[in-house]
């Protein structure tokens, strides 16, 4: 009875250890059809870009925002300084019209 205990123990062991060498084949995602669909589609994009995609942190455990994947097309990088200027009055005046739309503030408040 011992043995049977013992084969099965190193079987059911040995399956987690090559699981555990496999996982990272498997966890990772494949972006190759995201970098395909990017080319398709530069020309509506422009000729600089840089997209990123973040995996958001759980506050509960202490746990960090991190980054998944980042492309980078052309001269602008992740570390260019653009300026923003006058850009965000646009979104500022939309984001007031939705809350009059939804009553949440009137056109009249102060």
């Amino acid at each position: 009875m011992a043995y049977n205990t013992r084969s099965t123990c190193l079987k059911c062991s040995l399956l987690a250890v090559i699981l555990l060498f496999l996982q990272p084949c498997f966890s990772q995602y494949n972006f190759g059809k995201l970098d395909q669909l990017l080319e398709e589609k530069q020309k509506l994009l422009g000729k600089d870009f840089v997209l990123m995609i973040w995996s958001a942190g759980n506050p509960l455990e202490k746990k960090e925002d991190t980054l998944i994947y980042k492309k980078e097309v052309g001269e602008f990088k992740s570390k260019t300084i653009a300026p923003v200027a006058s850009c965000s009055k646009w979104l500022t005046a939309a984001l007031v019209m939705q809350f009059v739309d939804e009553g949440k503030i009137s056109l009249d408040d102060k």
